[in-house]
């Protein structure tokens, strides 16, 4: 199953699967002549009393003879935890393939966010209400420049007037990608100059290695002593993404809005100042209209949406590995 992410990831930690004996070992005496008798084990472990001694079983010193590995499974070899470095010190074993129960890496994703208002322009689009607070939608719309525009209205309006910002919005998506690290992570040593006997092939014992057998896709375990299953990955598809980022961004211009109200129109004494953005409080006769807007524009704010993590990390490469229980 894929991993899921969270929005501030944290480094995952590596975690090791756990490791079964061979066996018990068994004990040897040693005689008056100084000769050395190995006595086997009832348990079933392997035998390792001696250095050159060969048992019962015919393998000799600390080694044990296991079974055969059935058609078409490998081995059988040695599991231990860790990476291929773990097969050094095995004298005459090589790394068969490692790999982990699953994968864990977390990611967190981040949006920037830069907006750019240009200068602000000289003309402003004006509404015209019925009645008073510029409700419902507007009566008229006029457009008002720098210079006094002559309006033949007769009735008395509320006005607001707008500004079209030339506001504009970059983001970009930014990944942060946690390191990948293996969970279970084990190795498979083995050895083609391995000793065969009656059952199969002699190998040697040790508390922290297991023997098994494996094959290269995921399927159960066969019949037999090699019984104890789990599926290792050889690798893993990096499927960490961030959905893409948008912005949004606010911005004003101001100044203020001029109505002249009188019946000379753009001649008249008698002038209501309305800021840019504002409705006006009362309503009046509009006869002329002009706009004085600020050059400067500001930036209020850049707000982003979206990176979000997705997908996750994938397993592959299956490999099923069936051990002594």
């Amino acid at each position: 199953m894929p991993v899921e992410g969270s929005t501030s990831g944290a480094e995952g930690t590596a975690g090791s699967g756990p490791t079964t004996s061979l066996g018990t070992q068994g004990s040897g005496e040693t005689g008056d002549s100084g000769g050395t008798d190995t006595q086997q084990d009832t348990t079933g472990g392997p035998e390792t009393s001696g250095d050159t001694t060969t048992g019962t079983d015919g393998c000799a010193g600390a080694s044990s003879c296991y079974d055969a590995a059935p058609a078409g499974w490998s081995g059988p070899g040695l599991m231990l935890a860790g990476d291929g470095a773990a097969c050094a010190p095995l004298d005459g074993f090589l790394e068969a393939f490692s790999g982990a129960e699953s994968y864990g890496g977390n990611w967190g994703c981040a949006c920037t966010c830069s907006a750019e208002l240009e200068a602000c322009p000289n003309t402003a689009t004006m509404s015209m209400f019925v009645g008073g607070d510029c409700n419902g939608d507007a009566m008229w719309t006029e457009t008002a420049g720098p210079s006094c525009q002559g309006l033949g209205y007769v009735d008395a309006y509320s006005v607001i007037a707008d500004v079209d910002l030339p506001l504009s919005c970059e983001t970009e998506t930014v990944p942060n990608l946690d390191a990948v690290v293996p969970d279970g992570q084990q190795v498979v040593c083995e050895s083609e100059a391995a000793p065969a006997c009656a059952a199969g092939t002699c190998l040697p014992g040790g508390p922290e290695a297991t023997a098994c057998i494996w094959s290269g896709e995921e399927t159960e375990c066969p019949e037999g002593s090699y019984s104890e299953r789990r599926v290792l990955y050889r690798g893993y598809d990096d499927g960490r993404e961030c959905s893409e980022c948008s912005c949004s961004a606010e911005g004003e211009c101001e100044g203020s809005l001029y109505v002249a109200t009188g019946v000379e129109g753009c001649n008249s004494s008698t002038v209501q100042e309305v800021s840019l953005g504002e409705c006006s409080e009362d309503a009046f006769v509009v006869r002329g209209a002009y706009v004085d807007v600020d050059s400067e524009a500001e930036v209020d704010s850049c707000d982003t949406q979206g990176g979000a993590p997705t997908g996750g990390l994938t397993p592959l490469e299956p490999v099923t590995v069936c051990c002594l229980p």
